[in-house]
């Protein structure tokens, strides 16, 4: 794709990459307004963060405000309400890439996107714990594994540990 946007002119792959970035806002619109099952499924699937990402990586190789710089908004609009839809902590995976697509497009335009709220949302949520999802098997091997380099630490080169009788 990066080759295409160099070999075309300006104006085709401004075109281009807007037509697509607005299927992606308006596939969200639609989330967003009805919120119905089908509608959520095609947001928060791996087809959407993939086109979103690929959208996001050629904004970011072409950030000049006369190239593609300009879709740097509506794409993180759009990213914005993936977020939005993604609220369950099963999604985790799915926010973080959404949060990465939007550091890179604030990297690559020097503008500030603010990602603390999704951010902190999302790591709250794994470290709480819902019900067997990410943050119950990260704490629980954080307990397991500190317990185990507890018990098992000795001074190098010094006498073992006194045991209990």
């Amino acid at each position: 794709v990066g080759g295409f946007y160099k070999d075309a002119g300006a104006d085709a792959a401004y075109r281009t990459a807007f037509v697509a970035v607005r299927q992606l806002a308006l596939k969200v619109r639609s989330a967003l307004a009805t919120r119905a099952a089908d509608d959520v499924a095609q947001v928060l699937s791996w087809k959407f963060l993939h086109c979103a990402r690929l959208w996001a990586r050629c904004v970011c190789g072409n950030a000049a405000p006369e190239r593609l710089g300009e879709l740097a908004f509506p794409l993180c609009q759009t990213l914005f309400g993936a977020l939005e839809l993604a609220a369950a902590p099963s999604k985790a995976p799915f926010r973080l890439h959404c949060v990465r697509c939007l550091h890179d497009v604030a990297a690559a335009t020097e503008c500030f996107v603010p990602t603390t709220k999704p951010l902190l949302a999302t790591l709250d949520e794994c470290s709480r714990g819902g019900g067997g999802g990410i943050g119950s098997s990260v704490v629980s091997m954080g307990v397991v594994s500190s317990r185990a380099t507890n018990r098992s630490r000795r001074p190098r080169g010094g006498p073992a540990p006194p045991q209990p009788s």
